[in-house]
């Protein structure tokens, strides 16, 4: 899922959480604090008997459960989402730096029911030649077309969780936009010089990359 969208879900969830947890303490305090005694009537019970009955209690402390309820609920799942992402980031970054480079095709390229702020969000899947039996799903609010070329990193222990390295907003201009052949390796000498500054490429993944884009016709 696009960072973008994580971070507007998590959002729209803290936000109901906040707007909750207030309402159920101030429901609790008028249950537990105000409705003493004096602010009863008399009543009577099942049996006939008289007895005390405080006013608006029932109503109060339905109000509180039900908002504390929903606050802590909320609050938790985006903890929880804020946790999974979090590691989610660590382990691209880990991928960005220490994987394997591999060139990617995209196979599929579709539109989902999911929108944020009115903007759909696409799923790709993507596969690595290089890595038989290699085809990962990728959610992007850039839409990149079909047989479209990635440069993706992958954990050769663990090889159908990779990390997608291209800018894809830079590749959507690159591909609506065509240039030139000399423009096209141009570009993609400076991206893999870039990814080897960075560490995500070693020397001999560069030079074997580079010779690639060179000799392409």
């Amino acid at each position: 899922m696009p960072k973008k969208a994580r971070f507007w879900i998590v959002f729209a969830i803290l936000i109901q959480a906040l707007w909750s947890l207030p309402l159920g303490a101030f429901f609790a305090y008028r249950w537990l604090v105000l409705d003493d005694e004096a602010a009863s009537f008399t009543c009577r019970d099942v049996d006939g008997r008289v007895a005390h009955c405080l006013e608006s209690e029932t109503a109060n402390m339905v109000l509180a459960l039900v908002f504390l309820a929903i606050g802590f609920v909320m609050l938790g799942i985006a903890v929880t989402l804020a946790i999974r992402w979090i590691a989610r980031v660590k382990r691209e970054d880990y991928l960005r730096e220490h994987g394997i480079p591999a060139q990617a095709v995209v196979s599929k390229a579709q539109a989902t029911s999911t929108r944020v702020n009115g903007q759909p969000v696409y799923r790709l899947t993507i596969q690595v030649p290089d890595v038989p039996g290699l085809e990962f799903r990728y959610r992007t609010m850039t839409l990149i077309p079909q047989g479209a070329t990635l440069t993706v990193a992958y954990d050769p222990d663990k090889p159908d969780d990779p990390v997608v390295l291209d800018d894809l907003r830079a590749v959507s201009e690159r591909l609506r936009y065509p240039r030139s052949d000399v423009d096209a390796r141009i570009q993609r000498l400076t991206q893999l010089d870039s990814l080897r500054a960075s560490g995500a490429l070693s020397e001999e993944e560069f030079e074997r990359l580079k010779a690639e884009a060179l000799n392409q016709s």
